[in-house]
């Protein structure tokens, strides 16, 4: 699916081919296969925005959680949560 709708407009079956084969030559998901469509069709700059568009909004919400973190990690508020859970899943004999 992917590549019929990359090839046609973006490049050439064989520039899909060569970023499909290297991109699954190297360890891990394929996510570099992204930057460089990114970069075939829009050189440098297309590679810099595809690769900001799959790891920025991961990135954001990381950032967005650890001022939040402090607070549910805190040791009183964790005992609270276990005792929570511990009421909820424990029944009396």
């Amino acid at each position: 699916m992917l590549q019929t709708e990359v090839v046609p407009g973006w490049m050439t079956k064989d520039q899909f081919l060569q970023g499909l084969g290297l991109a699954q030559s190297m360890p891990g998901p394929l996510f570099n296969f992204s930057s460089y469509l990114g970069a075939v069709y829009q050189g440098v700059a297309g590679g810099l925005v595809a690769y900001v568009g799959l790891f920025g909004p991961g990135v954001i919400l990381i950032f967005a959680i650890v001022p939040f973190w402090a607070l549910v990690h805190a040791p009183v508020t964790t005992c609270r949560m276990q005792y929570s859970l511990a009421s909820l899943f424990h029944s009396p004999s």
